[in-house]
C-alpha cells in the first residue's frame, strides 16, 4: 500500500505530460505567457496560458497572426473573446474546464482548426456552424450540459474522434 500511495502522483504527472504532449508540437517552443510570446523571434507559435485565472484575453494576442496552439484551459472564460477567431492559423484551441455556455457561429472563421477542446464547460448546443470546420479531426465535449449535436457535424469529413461522455443527450445525428 505505501508503494501505491507514492506511485499514484507519479502516474497522474505522466498522465498530465501525455496530454500535453499530445496537443502542442514538441519540435516547437511553447511560450508559458502573453508577454513572452509577443516578444518571440520568430513570431511564436504555440502559447499555452492555462491556469491564468483569466476571465478575457489581452487584446495583444491578435498580433500572434502565426499561432497554431493555444491553450486556455482551467481558466474562468464564461464566453468567448472575438479576438480568438482573428487567430486564423489556429490548429489547436483547448478551451478545457472554463465556463463557456454556447460555442458562436463564429468558430467556422477558425479554418484550419483540426484539434477543439471544450470538455467541462456548461455548453448545452453545438452549432450548425461546427460543421464548417473542414479540417477538424478531434472535437473533445464531455463533461457539459449539451443534450443535442447539430446534424452538420456530418459535415467534418476529417473527423476521427467525437467525445460526448458526461452530457444529456439521448441521441446523436445519424451522419
Amino acid at each position: 500500500h505505501t508503494a501505491m500511495k507514492y506511485l499514484a502522483p507519479i502516474f497522474l504527472l505522466l498522465c498530465a505530460l501525455q496530454v500535453q504532449a499530445q496537443y502542442a508540437n514538441q519540435d516547437l517552443p511553447v511560450y508559458d505567457g502573453l508577454h513572452a510570446a509577443l516578444s518571440a523571434a520568430p513570431p511564436a507559435l504555440q502559447l499555452n496560458l492555462r491556469d491564468q485565472r483569466l476571465f478575457s484575453l489581452d487584446n495583444q494576442i491578435v498580433t500572434l497572426n502565426e499561432l497554431r496552439y493555444l491553450s486556455l484551459m482551467r481558466n474562468n472564460l464564461e464566453i468567448w473573446d472575438t479576438d480568438l477567431f482573428q487567430l486564423q492559423a489556429l490548429e489547436v484551441l483547448n478551451l478545457y474546464e472554463n465556463q463557456l455556455r454556447e460555442i458562436p457561429s463564429s468558430v467556422e472563421s477558425l479554418q484550419q482548426l483540426q484539434r477543439l477542446d471544450l470538455g467541462k464547460n456548461k455548453i448545452a448546443l453545438l452549432p450548425p456552424a461546427i460543421g464548417n470546420l473542414q479540417q477538424l479531426r478531434y472535437l473533445h465535449l464531455p463533461l457539459n450540459n449539451l443534450v443535442q449535436i447539430a446534424t452538420e457535424i456530418g459535415n467534418c469529413n476529417r473527423l476521427e474522434v467525437l467525445e460526448v461522455q458526461g452530457n444529456e443527450l439521448s441521441q446523436l445525428p445519424q451522419s
